[in-house]
Parts: C-alpha cells; structure tokens; sequence
C-alpha cells in the first residue's frame, strides 16, 4: 500500500524559554516562602524545607547590617564619615527583627507538619503541595470571584502588600520588605501557572497528535470523535460495529 503524507513540524514561538522561567521561579522562591509560612500550612515535605527557612532567616538577619555598613565599606563619600546613628537603626529595624523571629518560630511548626517517619510513604499526599489556603482568602471577593489562581497572585500578595504600605508609613523599614516580597510572591504564582498553561497546551497537542499518528499510520483504522476508542473500517470507509477496540 502506497499512501501521500504531508507532515508538518511547527516551530513554537515562545515568549520566555520555559528553562529561562524556572530560573525565575527559583530566584524569587525565598521572598514567597517568607511570607506565605504565615498564611498557609501543611506543607508538601518537597516544596517546604526547613533548611530553606533558616537559610531565610540567616538573609533576614544579615540584610539590615548590610544595608547600614554597606555605604561605609564601599567608601561613598556621604556616609563614610557619618556616625551610624544605632538608637535610629534599632527604631526602623525593631519591627523587622520581631519578624525575623516570628518566621522562624512558624517556619519550625511547618516543618514539624510535614514530617514523618522514615520509609513510610503517604500515597494519598503530594509531596509538592503548597500548602493549605487560608478560609478567609476563599471568602474574599475583593478581586473577583475567588478561585486559586486569583488568591496565588493577587489576594495572598496583596495582604502583605497592604500591611507593607502601613509598616512604611509609621517608618518600619520591614514594610519595605513586605512591600517587596509581596510583588515577587505574585510575580513567582504568575510564572508558575505560565509553565503550567503551556505544559497544558503541550498534553493537549500530544493527544492530539497521537489521534492523528494514528488515523494516518495505522491502516484501515479511523478515530471516534472522542478520540478514546478506534473502529475498524472496510474499504468503503464504514465502520464495522461489532468489530470496536481500545486504542493503546
């Protein structure tokens, strides 16, 4: 049997590699875990670690001497020879290191949700679940309807973001920190539905392409509109009823 085919391969025009993506997710991965351990628990054991959490903490507790000692180490003529005015600094950093604290204090009790013992495997849990969503966060219908992907990026980021703004005003430098982790948090829930709309796109397009192999490989064979079951046809292309198979 001799048969014509015209087989075509388009080339996806992205936006973003998807590699390039998950660079992203990664870098912006320690600005979501500091906010969302106090808003969500019971974890998956592979999406929340204890050790990042103290890695975390480690950056939260370092990054105001950084911030202070910076301008001196690096010589900026502006500061190098002013005093550090310390009553000032614990003033606008009370609040952050209050915070500090109370992160890895939640962070410890996350940690103590997903543990479990050694070689004993829960098949009913996803070890990459993100964590319980807050009641009060699917009662809110500030952006909408609420529904996952609006409370990822819009209503959990945008708490923090408003308690950020409020911190700024009364000279909290944490509020700065809020404000920023909160826009990172929805950056990170943004570019994590991007991958999975396109891993979507691509389970689609695979069946798709599979019903397709299919009706053009195999001979003498024709798709149902379902896509799930093939019946045999004769050579005048009707197909047989008592003669239907699963496709593999």
């Amino acid at each position: 049997m001799k048969k014509t085919i015209y087989n075509s391969a388009p080339i996806q025009r992205s936006e973003i590699d998807r590699n390039q993506l998950a660079k992203y997710i990664d870098s912006t991965a320690m600005p979501k875990l500091i906010l969302e351990v106090f808003i969500r628990k019971n974890f998956g054991e592979r999406y929340f670690t204890f050790w990042s959490a103290i890695k975390a903490t480690l950056v939260l507790a370092v990054l105001p001497l950084f911030i202070l000692y910076f301008p001196r180490i690096f010589f900026i003529p502006k500061f190098r020879l002013q005093p550090i005015q310390w009553p000032d600094f614990f003033w606008s950093y009370a609040t952050w290191y209050v915070f500090t604290i109370a992160f890895l204090i939640v962070a410890y009790k996350r940690h103590e949700e997903t543990r479990r013992r050694s070689n004993e495997y829960d098949f009913e849990t996803d070890s990459l679940y993100a964590g319980d969503i807050h009641p009060r966060f699917l009662k809110n219908k500030t952006f909408g309807e609420p529904n996952i992907k609006t409370i990822e990026t819009l209503s959990e980021p945008a708490f923090f973001f408003v308690i950020g703004i409020a911190l700024i005003i009364f000279g909290q430098s944490l509020g700065m920190l809020l404000v920023l982790c909160s826009i990172l948090y929805s950056w990170n829930s943004r570019l994590q539905y991007k991958i999975g709309h396109h891993r979507t796109l691509d389970t689609i397009e695979e069946r798709l392409f599979n019903n397709q192999k299919f009706e053009t490989y195999v001979d003498k064979v024709k798709a149902t509109p379902d896509g799930a079951v093939r019946e045999r046809v004769d050579d005048t292309g009707i197909a047989k009823n008592d003669d239907v198979f699963e496709a593999s």
